[in-house]
């Protein structure tokens, strides 16, 4: 289970009781929150059908006690065998005011078992906390409920070259409105629980199909005039001589390990209500004759 959620109880995902998200979900933020918590978890090879199952009964109990705060998990589409969950605050006291909060909630005990199981089905797990970027940003939402999929470029820039990639994202930020191009980002810097200069670029997508029409938007001749030959020129520099590393990997949204605003259930409530799990039985052993 995500660290931030094993503050001695849950803060992440699941929903084993059954119980409606439509009933029992927290209230949506208008905006992409400018504190996010993500929680990455390397799932041990053929565990993932059960840790599925664990993210989902632990889940149940947070959206039994409707606890305000909510997440969205996600499984890798690409790269390692890892789910990942996001959780927005407005701020680190909020932050750590539903933490402390989940530490001390008597509804929550049950937490804990789902937390001894999930330690038999992770290999590792790692949290990081980063801030919102909005000049690096681009058209972001928090309107997720009809989307499916998230593309994140972790990119890690050069000891004391930060503002000078920043500054770089905002001049391509404003090249994307003046071509008008249709593509939704948010850009957060990690604060914590990763190396100095990561950044995430989380890219919000309806469909794995958008990025077959990605490459033909940025070669449009209104962006490229947008960019002009001066801008593609300062992108080269940017990868050439800041950026240190740079990944990019598609994760798709989890239903079953997310407990998510009543406003994105609204949008697909198919999607969003995926029934509860089975119950574990023990078979007995057949008697002998």
């Amino acid at each position: 289970m995500p660290v931030v959620r094993n503050t001695g109880l849950a803060l992440l995902l699941v929903c084993a009781a059954a119980l409606p998200l439509s009933a029992q979900t927290p209230a949506a933020t208008p905006d992409a929150p400018a504190i996010l918590v993500v929680v990455r978890e390397v799932i041990k090879v053929g565990k993932n059908v059960a840790h599925e199952a664990n993210e989902q009964s632990w889940a149940g109990v947070l959206a039994k006690a409707q606890w305000s705060t909510g997440w969205l998990g996600t499984t890798a589409v690409t790269g390692p065998n890892e789910a990942w969950y996001f959780t927005g605050y407005p701020s680190w006291e909020a932050y750590e005011k539903d933490t402390t909060a989940k530490d001390n909630a008597e509804a929550l005990t049950e937490t804990r078992k789902f937390a001894a199981a999930d330690g038999e089905l992770v290999n590792q797990t790692v949290q990081m906390v980063a801030r919102l970027r909005p000049g690096m940003s681009y058209q972001p939402t928090s309107a997720l409920g009809t989307y499916r999929y998230f593309t994140i470029n972790t990119v890690r820039v050069k000891p004391g070259r930060e503002n000078d990639f920043a500054e770089r994202w905002r001049e391509i930020v404003a090249a994307h409105v003046k071509a008008k191009l249709d593509e939704h980002w948010a850009v957060y810097s990690v604060s914590a629980g990763a190396p100095t200069g990561t950044f995430m670029f989380i890219y919000a997508r309806k469909s794995l199909a958008e990025l077959d029409a990605a490459g033909a938007a940025h070669s449009s001749d209104a962006y490229r005039d947008a960019m002009g030959e001066a801008g593609r020129a300062r992108n080269n520099e940017v990868f050439r001589d800041i950026v240190e590393f740079d990944q990019t990997n598609h994760f798709a949204f989890s239903p079953k390990m997310s407990y998510v605003p009543k406003e994105w259930v609204d949008a697909d409530p198919k999607f969003w209500t995926p029934p509860a799990p089975a119950p574990m039985t023990t078979k007995k052993p057949a008697e002998k004759k």
